[in-house]
């Protein structure tokens, strides 16, 4: 149905009236929801800055939290004259802070496991059936049994062996010879005294079990470390040399040994450090932005007031634990300059070292104590990832603030809704109103001129 238009009686201009009066009743209404959502929109924004940079900074943090990140160790190898990757011979891993030092290896002999082989012309055919009973394998400590039936052919004993229950490492197979299949069991046990042996519980069995001949036999591994031969039943030396382990794959020449070379990875402990003193200035300027009181967008958050404040105070707080040497950043070299940020300076002061040189110096001689202040019990980044967590779990403050304004700007939205329908009825209201006033002056309009046609007066003839 049309709106009719308003001042058509009266002839007055009443739509612009009505256009006005609409015009301002939306404009201050609507500015206060334009307004909120500005408003709520910048801080989600902010929300989210701080969400990505909290998410960056604790990235560093989880590291830094772990006490193994500072206990490693830089292994290098060098053979005949080549340096590099050398795992196709030898490589080695260690286990918190060694001693390290330099080691020639010579690698003379694999550990192996050992084989049995059936007796050439036993078998005619892979479908040939052998007896009945049981078969007991045992290679070291390592057993287990497998039944056979009396219509079991060699193709049937094969496939028990294999997928026996407790199998410890034993492959069945049957090769196709000149003179018949021959049945063999390679056993992946390795190690001296670990040769595999397979007994029965009826001579039948005899020729797949006591009456198969020793093709290999299980070794140990040997290697010389400066002249010190050393052997595993594996090919792994877990402890030949205290804190390293060794995992051998191939002999080294006769005469040509590999040197090992380990030592303290001090680069990577130096890079870490340096990561999280960019990483918290980077935060910090972040946290400083977010909340600057003219142009910050979370500037009435107290939250991240907050968390700058704990922030600050965790960084500067002494660690229990420790030698006593160190407890806390600054005696490593980091200070806090009056920006509020982190450094480590290049330029010593008063004739004391720099801050680069005591950094240097503290992950050099008291590498322990650089770990315990950073990830030990109350450890400096063990304390803010814990404290940064409680901002990103789930239920965290963050979520917690992010969710709530995502609910304030669908309340905008549905403000904007009830603000459409409220000028509908608003408008429609004021149409009403003057729709009334104009068939009001239409009818005293009428009146008049009616009145002043009678009241004409009458002209008079010649």
């Amino acid at each position: 149905m049309a709106t009719p238009i308003a001042g058509v009686g009266s002839g007055l201009d009443l739509e612009s009236i009505i256009s006005t009066f609409v015009k301002a009743e939306r404009s201050t209404r609507e500015s206060s929801i334009n307004t909120r959502e500005l408003d709520y929109t910048a801080e989600l924004s902010g929300v989210g800055t701080l969400k990505a940079s909290l998410s960056k900074f604790q990235t560093v943090l989880e590291k830094l939290s772990d006490p193994t990140t500072f206990y490693q160790n830089k292994s290098t190898y060098s053979y005949q004259g080549s340096s590099g990757d050398t795992s196709n011979i030898l490589s080695a891993s260690t286990a918190g802070v060694v001693t390290g030092g330099t080691f020639n290896i010579e690698v003379s002999q694999l550990a192996q496991g050992s084989r049995l082989d059936s007796a050439a012309g036993a078998f005619s055919s892979s479908t040939d059936t052998v007896g009945s009973g049981k078969l007991s394998f045992g290679a070291g400590s390592d057993t287990f049994e497998v039944a056979i039936e009396a219509t079991d052919t060699l193709e049937d004993i094969q496939s028990k062996i294999n997928s026996a229950e407790g199998n410890f490492g034993v492959k069945a197979n049957i090769i196709n010879s000149d003179n018949g299949p021959i049945l063999t069991y390679t056993s992946e046990v390795t190690g001296d005294g670990n040769t595999l042996t397979v007994s029965n519980d009826n001579t039948s069995l005899d020729a797949i079990s006591t009456s198969m001949a020793t093709a290999k036999t299980a070794k140990d591994a040997m290697i010389s470390i400066d002249g010190q031969t050393v052997s595993s039943a594996s090919n792994t030396f877990t402890n030949a040399i205290n804190g390293i382990e060794l995992n051998v794959n191939n002999l080294t020449d006769a005469g040509q040994p590999l040197t090992l070379t380990v030592g303290v990875d001090t680069e990577n402990v130096t890079k870490l450090v340096n990561d999280f003193v960019d990483g918290y200035n980077e935060l910090q300027s972040t946290l400083s932005s977010l909340s600057n009181p003219v142009s910050g967008p979370l500037a009435f958050d107290s939250s991240v007031r907050s968390y700058e404040s704990q922030l600050r105070s965790i960084t500067g707080s002494q660690v229990s634990d420790t030698s006593g040497a160190m407890s806390m950043l600054y005696d490593m070299g980091i200070t806090m300059n009056a920006e509020g940020k982190l450094e480590i300076s290049s330029i010593g002061k008063n004739g004391q070292p720099s801050g680069a040189e005591r950094l240097e110096n503290a992950i050099k001689n008291n590498l322990e104590d650089v770990g315990k202040i950073f990830a030990g019990a109350d450890g400096i980044a063990k304390q803010l990832n814990d404290y940064t967590e409680t901002y990103l779990a789930s239920d965290g403050v963050v979520t917690e603030r992010e969710a709530a304004l995502k609910e304030s700007l669908k309340k905008v939205d549905s403000d904007r809704e009830s603000l459409d329908r409220y000028m509908e009825n608003y408008e429609a209201t004021l149409r009403q109103r003057y729709t009334a006033l104009d068939v009001t002056i239409a009818q005293y309009n009428a009146t008049s001129s009616y009145i002043q046609s009678v009241l004409k007066p009458v002209e008079k003839k010649d």
